[in-house]
């Protein structure tokens, strides 16, 4: 606790507790794990009111019951997350992934785990669904390597009722490196390195990205050799770039309510090997239509549902229509899309 104290008092905003769940061992039922998490709850709480807990637990009912106001949605627990992002070129080596271009990945899992997730935490705390994290691959891995796949991607985590948390780089694409040595124990069971997402961040073109002056061969971990790497200064002055893409989203986020934690979500459109994925944010007042289709084996891909809506207003539109018919919505989306429409009910 002194040691919490002194970072809040530094100016920290809170933590992210690495393995909540397993800080005392042998407590199977974790009563005296929940125990001493509501002991460092209460007297952060009372010191620091705004501060946050964020855990990695896997688990928010549970996580919320020890004391944490937000928790990981991530490759702990079921096998959700990672059904939509983990494929063979990373950790946790799958066939298919569902942001993926061979358009073979299933979304149903998630949304099932997920909207269970959001049942189990509602009124005392948050899902948390990050980028990444560094146990894991990045979103920009083997081959969803464009910036229009990370931008389906980005839109994906910026849009959920959840909290949205960005692990450092994926703002602007930095790439899991695969085949890294195992160093200090970043291989885990002989099957995965986590090495490749833990690499420094690319500040700007110099040899050492920014992340330093010394020589590059003396870094922690190695830098992306690629001669195209991604960097911060190439990107804060481009419109087009990652980086502004997800500042635009980080900005809408804030500015439209139904959008944040306050809107409902419903999965229109979510079908075993099917394209695209369909969801619709609410919060009484206003709806909004995200569409996204990572897959870019097909040309187009087409959805109709019943609904009474009088216009569609595009904010955020790439490569996908929508038309208000008569009591019914048409969704046409190109392969590799996003789109966040504002309805007129």
């Amino acid at each position: 606790m002194k040691i919490m104290d002194f970072w809040l008092e530094m100016g920290a905003d809170g933590f992210r507790v690495d393995m909540a769940p397993s800080l005392i061992k042998n407590d199977p039922d974790k009563v005296e794990t929940n125990k001493l998490w509501a002991e460092i709850r209460n007297h952060v709480q009372q010191k620091y009111p705004e501060s946050v807990l964020i855990a990695e637990w896997g688990h928010p009912g549970r996580a919320m019951q020890a004391g944490f106001m937000m928790d990981f949605m991530i490759h702990l627990g079921p096998d959700a997350y990672s059904a939509m992002f983990f494929n063979e070129e990373g950790t946790y080596p799958r066939d298919s992934c569902y942001f993926r271009l061979d358009g073979k990945g299933t979304p149903t899992n998630f949304v099932k785990v997920y909207m269970q997730n959001l049942k189990d935490a509602a009124g005392k705390g948050y899902v948390c669904v990050p980028t990444a994290n560094h146990d894991f691959q990045r979103p920009a891995c083997g081959s969803r390597d464009t910036d229009d796949q990370l931008k389906v991607a980005m839109t994906f985590f910026m849009t959920l009722q959840s909290v949205p948390l960005i692990y450092y780089g994926d703002e602007i694409g930095l790439r899991f490196i695969p085949g890294l040595p195992d160093f200090e124990g970043s291989l885990i069971n002989k099957k995965y390195n986590r090495a490749g997402t833990r690499t420094p961040m690319q500040w700007n073109s110099k040899a050492g990205a920014g992340f330093s002056d010394g020589d590059p061969a003396s870094f922690y971990l190695p830098l992306d050799s690629s001669a195209f790497r991604p960097n911060v200064e190439a990107q804060v002055e481009n419109p087009s770039s990652l980086l502004s893409f997800t500042r635009k989203l980080i900005e809408l986020r804030k500015e439209t309510e139904a959008l944040g934690l306050d809107g409902n979500i419903e999965f229109l459109y979510a079908k075993k090997c099917a394209y695209p994925l369909v969801y619709q944010r609410s919060n009484g007042k206003e709806t909004y239509l995200i569409v996204l289709n990572p897959s870019g084996t097909r040309q187009k891909v087409s959805f109709d549902y019943p609904a009474n809506v009088k216009s569609v207003m595009p904010l955020l539109i790439n490569r996908i229509t929508v038309k208000a018919g008569a009591n019914q919505l048409t969704i046409d989306a190109d392969g590799v899309s996003y789109s966040i429409f504002k309805l007129n009910i």
